[in-house]
């Protein structure tokens, strides 16, 4: 899967208050999946919210990916059934997002007087082993 290209939709910044903030709250959603033009299109909307409830920063966008007509028909098929990812899609979608909200984000926060956000590492999406046993 090759990352090809990608648009901002939509930014927005709010700043409620002038108050220091404590904490940094990160959240990544992914809003749709599609076919286009023989390519993945993966939507996304990540926030950035400095709490306590002083400012939020929202990018959303799409990401343009490059797979194979079988992967593309499979990832599709899954979304529109059980809207869940596979997990190298997942990883793709929100390291992409990551870097957006690290460009973009930090122009919008220079704007609103708060730092930029933060720049997570790559993101390494593994599944879960439901075979161990919980500690009770």
């Amino acid at each position: 899967m090759k990352l090809v290209g990608g648009r901002i939709i939509k930014i927005q910044g709010t700043r409620a208050s002038d108050k220091p903030h404590e904490n940094l709250n990160i959240g990544v959603n992914i809003d749709g999946v599609r076919s286009e033009n023989k390519k993945l299109v993966v939507g996304y909307t990540i926030r950035n919210a400095y709490e306590p409830s002083v400012a939020e920063l929202m990018v959303s966008g799409e990401f343009f990916y490059e797979v194979d007509e079988k992967k593309l028909k499979e990832v599709v098929d899954e979304w529109n059934k059980e809207k869940t990812l596979d997990l190298s899609v997942t990883e793709e979608a929100l390291n992409a997002a990551n870097y957006a909200m690290g460009a973009v984000g930090t122009l919008l926060a220079f704007g609103l007087g708060l730092p930029a956000p933060i720049n997570t590492p790559r993101t390494k999406v593994t599944k879960e082993n439901t075979n161990q046993s919980k500690a009770s």
